[in-house]
């Protein structure tokens, strides 16, 4: 490794750190952190808290690995710059991609242990999140495990099933409604059960458990009294298991990449999810590989934006960096969007912030080489 690597790549491991640390720590605040404190106020104990606040760290570090490295170029190149060493690697023949080049090699290492990381650790460490909530659950330390979602067959939504508490330890849920509906949309029967479990044999199945009501909606005094046992035919029943009703939609950190690709293809190959929630899942999917590479597109384009004629200190970069952030997530929740609605492929819309990062990156670089 020569001097102008190892001089360059000193100047970003510590505010990589710096970065990584401070942009937990935001996220932690914004959102997971007030989950921590209801469950201290519900009587769960300090090891509990903090075992929990380990296991939603994972799925915060990926984000911020990307976050940071934006972070690391820009303090790192300003502070060179400020220094004059840009000017003088310029001076002595260097170019700014032979100056960035180190960037891109520490970035693209980042990209890789962000991908595997995210594929590997991230969605055990959710699923272990949902098991360790659904304990306290039931424990009477925080609220109930409650979860509703649509039964959708054939592209159209056939019953809503929902449930005010959830036990993962023995797949079962208590107090089960669901509402059917027709082909028109229209409710037609309810279901009423104080107990159901699933079964994952072969085939996977759901059961009843105990007696169970079922009340037609356009005469709710005609009703159904059940024994239990079999699913009643005409009311539809959930197709996946349990984890599947309690993970959120949208929250594709439970799933490794291989678990998305079989959940998307039997989602095609059944026809029981609507075409705009297949695409959701394609997006998320593709996000896997987008999320674990923007380090490498932050990390340069923070390098290209370092590289400056005037002072800057670390508040301006931090405001840079928190701008840029807050850029690519607005393009990325409005790309999610197209995708959803059929107007861009799932796949050009998880990359096409990290495109016109790139374009952007070759522009500054070329610029700043003139």
């Amino acid at each position: 490794m020569k001097r102008i690597d190892r001089l360059i790549l000193r100047e970003l491991v510590a505010p990589w750190a710096f970065g990584v640390a401070l942009f937990t720590v935001i996220l932690l605040a914004a959102g997971p952190l007030n989950k921590i404190t209801s469950f201290l106020v519900g009587g769960s104990s300090g090891a509990e808290v903090l075992h929990l606040l380990s296991l939603m760290v994972p799925a915060l570090l990926v984000k911020t690995f990307a976050m940071a490295m934006l972070l690391a170029g820009l303090l790192g190149f300003g502070r060179l710059s400020a220094d004059s060493e840009i000017v003088a690697l310029k001076a002595a023949g260097a170019s700014v991609v032979r100056i960035v080049w180190p960037v891109f090699l520490a970035a693209l290492a980042v990209s890789v242990f962000t991908f595997f990381f995210n594929d590997r650790v991230v969605p055990k460490a959710a699923r272990a999140v949902l098991s360790l909530t659904t304990r306290l659950a039931q424990e009477g330390k925080i609220g109930g495990r409650s979860f509703s979602q649509p039964i959708v067959q054939k592209g159209k939504t056939t019953a809503m099933i929902s449930a005010v508490n959830a036990d993962l330890a023995t797949q079962t849920v208590q107090n089960l409604s669901v509402l059917a509906y027709d082909e028109k949309g229209a409710p037609t029967f309810l279901l009423v059960a104080p107990n159901a479990h699933f079964r994952p044999g072969s085939p996977p199945d759901w059961k009843i458990d105990g007696p169970f009501d079922v009340i037609p909606i356009q005469h709710p005094r005609a009703v159904t009294h059940f024994t239990g046992g079999a699913w009643p035919t005409g009311i539809a029943k959930p197709t996946g298991s349990l984890e599947d009703l309690l993970i959120k939609k949208d929250d594709y950190d439970a799933y490794t990449i291989e678990e998305l690709k079989t959940k998307i293809a039997q989602m095609k190959r059944e026809g029981d999810t609507a075409e705009r929630d297949i695409r959701d899942y394609e997006y998320g999917f593709y996000n896997k590989y987008s999320v674990a590479f923007a380090a490498l597109v932050f990390g340069i384009l923070g390098a290209a934006l370092g590289i400056t004629n005037r002072r800057s200190g670390s508040a301006s970069g931090f405001a840079l960096s928190v701008g840029i952030i807050f850029g690519y997530v607005f393009l990325a929740n409005f790309m999610n969007e197209w995708a959803r609605g059929g107007l861009l492929p799932p796949w050009a819309a998880s990359f096409a912030p990290l495109c016109i990062g790139a374009v952007a990156c070759g522009v500054i670089i070329y610029r700043r080489n003139a």
